[in-house]
């Protein structure tokens, strides 16, 4: 058996629990592998690769960001997701430190679930209607402005109709999994991870529809943007940015992706009661 080892270097204590954990695994048999740099940061360039996909699962030791990373990596393999949470949410890092070696042992039994969420697939594209770049996203895509003080206007079609025009700072479209993240701090609702539909959250629109838009997975969204407004916009998808250069497309075409990300679970919360569990943590933590 193999198991993808994912860390946020950054984290001195993911670093000391991917070190741990190595040593854990073999001593059981059960092959780690990493990704070059990062089995670096443990000591142990041996286990490097250029990619994690081999495994059979991946673990990720951080927050959200760093399991979002390790989903990424995967997602074309289907390969199931643990995250180990030593970020201070983790709405899908459901593991906490003292919680991993008994997690671990789940693992390697085998006792644990698999849920699978929707994926959305981004393309942006030129003025003479070349694709610029292919992109997919397991929390959101954000389209905004950056810094600038000038708003946007963006007119989005939906299945090739026009549904509106916003002057805002940017847009999200967010799936179920990402409704808990950027566009739930812009005002939008949670979702069910179960759900199959699509959230649009406008940021800062000068408007009266201000509000998200439910959409169906299967529906196709186009959002335009006229040459005169483009200016620094960027495109980021789950906080990464996109590499393109800012204002070079005019057009996104945005639908739901052929493949799924697949989360391995090991404890049998329900999602009510992991959000309020999490939100609790949040709400704490902003009053200190």
């Amino acid at each position: 058996m193999k198991i993808g080892v994912v860390l946020h270097e950054g984290k001195a204590d993911a670093v000391e629990l991917g070190r741990r954990l190595t040593v854990w695994l073999e001593e059981r048999d059960v092959q780690p592998v990493m990704l070059a740099s990062e089995a670096a940061a443990v000591d142990r360039p041996d286990l490097g690769a250029s990619q994690i996909s081999t495994a059979d699962v991946v673990v990720s030791l951080g927050g959200d960001g760093t399991l979002l990373r390790a989903a990424r990596q995967v997602l074309t393999e289907g390969r199931p997701v643990l995250g180990i949470n030593l970020g201070r949410v983790g709405f899908l890092a459901e593991v906490e430190a003292p919680a991993v070696w008994s997690a671990m042992e789940k693992l390697l039994e085998g006792a644990y679930r698999v849920e699978e969420r929707s994926v959305l697939a981004c393309s942006a594209v030129g003025d003479d209607g070349t694709e610029l770049g292919r992109y997919a996203a397991i929390n959101e895509i954000v389209i905004g402005v950056g810094a600038r003080r000038r708003m946007v206007r963006l007119s989005v079609a939906i299945n090739g109709e026009l549904f509106n025009r916003y002057f805002c700072d940017g847009m999200i479209l967010a799936t179920p999994t990402g409704s808990t993240a950027y566009s739930l701090s812009c005002g939008g609702p949670f979702v069910s991870p179960e759900a199959k539909l699509v959230v649009m959250t406008p940021l800062c629109t000068h408007s009266l529809l201000n509000r998200s838009a439910i959409l169906s997975e299967e529906d196709q969204v186009e959002i335009s943007v006229p040459p005169e407004d483009r200016g620094d916009l960027f495109l980021h998808m789950d906080g990464y940015d996109s590499g393109l250069a800012p204002g070079s497309f005019g057009r996104l075409a945005v639908a739901s992706h052929a493949n799924r990300f697949h989360l391995a679970r090991v404890q049998e919360h329900s999602f009510y009661t992991v959000l309020r569990q999490k939100l609790t943590i949040w709400d704490a933590d902003e009053g200190q």
